[in-house]
């Protein structure tokens, strides 16, 4: 399979990849995982903290954030900013999950210490975390994705023998 044909290069992406990991589940009585997927807060932090806040209250197993935390990612005052917005998300033990966008590139971008610890491959910028039965791949769309580049030839082996 030629993995470039369902790449959309215009926004950070995840593909989500359903397989089955294991039999654990998150809420006993469905057998489904809760989480939550939302991104592109880089300049409202009024509406981010409300989303936030509203993600926190259904007690997800984690949170997916799809890129562009900050408008600025040169600035700390914008990290510390989006530190304070998603406090809540850290004190509730909620995995949190963001891809890098094109407002995370930077000299100073702090974009690199919101990484959770637990990916399973890859790297800061483009990665994989699985949880329960469910199979995430984040991918860097602000790095080269050309057939020789490092993060193709992680997809490609990634992807091998999960298509439908």
């Amino acid at each position: 399979m030629d993995i470039r044909r369902g790449i959309t290069l215009q926004i950070s992406l995840l593909i989500v990849l359903f397989a089955s990991f294991g039999s654990a589940q998150s809420d006993k009585n469905s057998g489904l995982s809760r989480f939550v997927i939302y991104g592109d807060t880089r300049t409202n932090q009024k509406v981010h903290r409300k989303v936030v806040l509203a993600a926190v209250e259904q007690h997800p197993d984690f949170i997916v954030q799809t890129g562009d935390l900050v408008a600025n990612s040169n600035s700390a005052a914008q990290w510390r900013n989006f530190d304070r917005i998603i406090e809540p998300v850290r004190k509730s033990n909620i995995g949190y999950y963001p891809a890098r966008g094109n407002h995370d590139v930077g000299k100073r971008s702090k974009y690199a210490e919101e990484m959770p610890a637990s990916l399973h491959s890859g790297n800061i910028f483009y990665y994989r975390f699985d949880i329960q039965n469910l199979r995430f791949l984040a991918l860097d769309t602000e790095s080269d994705l050309s057939v020789k580049s490092g993060q193709y030839k992680w997809l490609e082996k990634e992807t091998q023998g999960r298509q439908n």
